[in-house]
């Protein structure tokens, strides 16, 4: 990924830096990828360029969701953001022969 963002985007390396790759902590749920431990979401240049970056190492995924670390109200939903535009945030998830329905309606 930071040849990606470096060769193709043009990020710089100080921005790729702030990203902290090397401590990104994502899973794939279906066909969504879904990334923690981005530090300030305001940091990154551009959600796109990022998005790209992961959708490029696995084509076959959608969407690419940020969970931002905070779980709040009755339901206890995480508080995410959508780093892919137009991206399909409604996947299944398949677990020990169990299917799931996986939904980020933000």
């Amino acid at each position: 990924m930071r040849i990606f963002l470096k060769e193709r985007k043009g990020w710089s390396e100080d921005e790729i830096a702030a990203l902290a790759l090397g401590r990104l902590n994502w899973r794939i749920l279906g066909t969504i990828i879904l990334v923690s431990q981005l530090g300030p979401i305001e940091s990154i240049k551009n959600k796109e360029d990022l998005s790209d970056a992961f959708k490029s190492v696995f084509p076959k995924t959608t969407c690419v969701v940020a969970l931002l670390g905070r779980i709040k109200g009755e339901l206890r939903r995480p508080d995410t953001l959508v780093l892919t535009p137009n991206g399909v945030t409604t996947t299944v998830h398949k677990e020990n022969g169990i299917k799931f329905l996986v939904r980020n309606n933000k």
